[in-house]
């Protein structure tokens, strides 16, 4: 569970709304995949955590031989005590005590369903799932999940090809531009030019010898 960062934090003067609006403390659950560096809250009270354990825990004993081995593990992951007398419960240092003992509990939960242990059992599987991650967190079993790793060979094949770079197109050197009483080959007046007469590159009047 090394993706997962999961800690704990505590309004002592939070308000109940689903009961009335009444005082309480509520844990504030705070949870961070880093391979996808999403981040999720959730708040629940200490009877939250009591009722989900509990579930569990029913609904898993007594259904195979497999899920009495996970009850008796689960049955002994650390979980704080309830307390007889409620303002015993806003006392700091059960709070404290609560924080660390319900994080740990959350913690061996979810290292339990992401690295497979009951998958022996589709129903312990199934039930503790949902029960912890759908029902409880509120979160789709996707958003606990490591990001799966991108092999290099798929990740060449999904790189754009680079597109071929075109050779800078060359001009042909122009002609120097001589007057017209000047033979372009050797740059003399027409006069002097001893250009043989049969050279198909030259132009203008042609030199008659004489025979």
């Amino acid at each position: 569970m090394e993706h997962l960062d999961l800690y704990l934090k505590a309004d002592r003067d939070a308000v109940d709304k689903a009961n009335g609006n009444e005082r309480c403390t509520m844990y504030i659950i705070f949870l961070r995949n880093l391979s996808t560096d999403h981040k999720y809250t959730a708040k629940r009270r200490y009877s939250d955590f009591y009722e989900l354990r509990n579930q569990i825990l029913c609904l898993i004993e007594g259904h195979c031989d497999r899920c009495n081995q996970h009850y008796e593990d689960i049955k002994s992951y650390p979980f704080p005590s309830r307390t007889l007398f409620p303002l015993l419960a806003a006392q700091t240092s059960v709070i404290t005590e609560r924080i660390d003992s319900l994080c740990l509990f959350l913690k061996d939960m979810l290292r339990h369903v992401l690295e497979r242990p009951f998958d022996l059992c589709a129903h312990t599987d199934t039930t503790i799932r949902r029960k912890l991650i759908v029902e409880f967190l509120e979160l789709d079993e996707a958003n606990v999940m490591p990001r799966p790793r991108v092999h290099p060979a798929d990740d060449v094949r999904k790189t754009p090809n680079p597109r071929p770079v075109k050779p800078p197109h060359s001009k042909s050197p122009r002609k120097a531009r001589v007057a017209a009483d000047t033979c372009p080959k050797c740059m003399d007046t027409w006069i002097n030019c001893l250009c043989d007469d049969q050279d198909d590159a030259r132009v203008g009047p042609r030199r008659h010898s004489d025979r």
